[in-house]
């Protein structure tokens, strides 16, 4: 708390203040006085935070859908290589899919293309390799933050444009 009110105190300089997530697991700076300049400033993060996150998104459900899962996987979910292959090599549009995802992607194969994935997730931050020998991973709490960064955006600026429009809060 005293550091909360450090931070408040710092943010008030320059007429911000802190806000909380409902959850609580996250804070944020908010902007005290909003004019035209604040808002523009605060729809351009929002839009670049999304445009970050929906590759990762796009990621998710493929790991999803190759485990047959009705949902995103969650933090701590876990996963191993061998599932990955399984649920992808008979399926042509999950095939289709990782090659987009995945740099070159059409001139890897499968394994290659799978390990490449799983390479760009743990250099994300979004997964931990938690067994070397089975390759097996856990995914991290990144996802839960991402989640939380997509549901206060959705509430709080609602940005539906081109970049933003297939975000539904139903998925997060």
């Amino acid at each position: 708390e005293v550091l909360q009110n450090k931070l408040r105190d710092f943010l008030r300089v320059v007429d911000m203040d802190l806000g909380m997530s409902d959850s609580g697991n996250a804070y944020y700076a908010i902007h005290l006085k909003h004019t035209d300049n604040t808002k523009a400033h605060a729809t351009q993060f929002f839009k670049e935070t999304v445009n970050t996150i929906k590759p990762m998104l796009t990621w998710m459900n493929l790991f999803a859908e190759a485990l047959n899962k009705d949902v995103y996987v969650q933090a701590g979910d876990t996963i191993e290589y061998a599932q990955l292959i399984e649920g992808i090599q008979f399926d042509q549009s999950l095939q289709q899919q990782l090659k987009t995802l995945i740099p070159n992607g059409g001139k890897k194969d499968l394994a290659e293309s799978v390990k490449a994935l799983i390479s760009k997730l743990k250099t994300e931050g979004l997964i931990v390799e938690i067994d070397r020998y089975k390759l097996r991973y856990q995914f991290t709490g990144k996802l839960e933050l991402m989640q939380q960064a997509l549901e206060f955006i959705v509430e709080n600026e609602q940005i539906y444009d081109e970049s933003a429009s297939d975000l539904q809060p139903g998925l997060l």
